[in-house]
């Protein structure tokens, strides 16, 4: 099992965690105990430090002061349905300008930005790496009839055959 089918697992016990059954609950419960041990390691890898949040607040500000305003003087939004995201709505006449603001600052936190992408890159590595996880299997007669397929397939490996 790799370190991403850990957060996966993790991720699906959340969404079982409502459904009935002592013994269904104890073992998700005991499963979520020691995911959470082995999943820290990942947490501390992407961990996100000041000048970071520091060169993202001061881009930010740049985006709000070229993005198009509402008649309350807000930035508007424009939603990329692709991706799931808002992005900040500019004005081409200041896109020149955002461009220019935005290269000077990635400029002043190159070595910020370098050291994050280098983390993110050990990070996405780290999930593909094995992981010796056993977990504390249940029974598939103490699983609750009311999971759904999808609740199921998050939480397979937990189900004993």
């Amino acid at each position: 099992m790799k370190n991403k089918d850990l957060l996966r697992l993790h991720r699906g016990i959340a969404g079982v965690a409502g459904l009935a059954g002592v013994k269904f609950a104890y073992a998700m419960s005991k499963n979520e105990e020691m995911l959470l041990s082995e999943l820290k390691p990942l947490e501390a890898a992407l961990k996100v430090d000041d000048k970071l949040v520091e060169y993202e607040a001061k881009d930010r500000e740049i985006l709000e002061k070229y993005a198009k305003k509402d008649k309350d003087g807000k930035a508007v939004f424009t939603e990329d349905k692709e991706r799931g995201l808002l992005n900040y709505d500019i004005d081409d006449k200041n896109r020149g300008k955002l461009k220019v603001d935005r290269e000077k600052l990635q400029k002043e936190y190159k070595d910020t930005i370098d050291k994050r992408e280098k983390q993110v890159k050990e990070y996405n590595e780290l999930l593909e790496a094995d992981n010796a996880f056993t977990p504390f299997k249940v029974k598939t007669e103490n699983v609750s009839e009311a999971i759904t397929v999808g609740q199921l397939k998050a939480i397979k490996e937990l189900i004993e055959q």
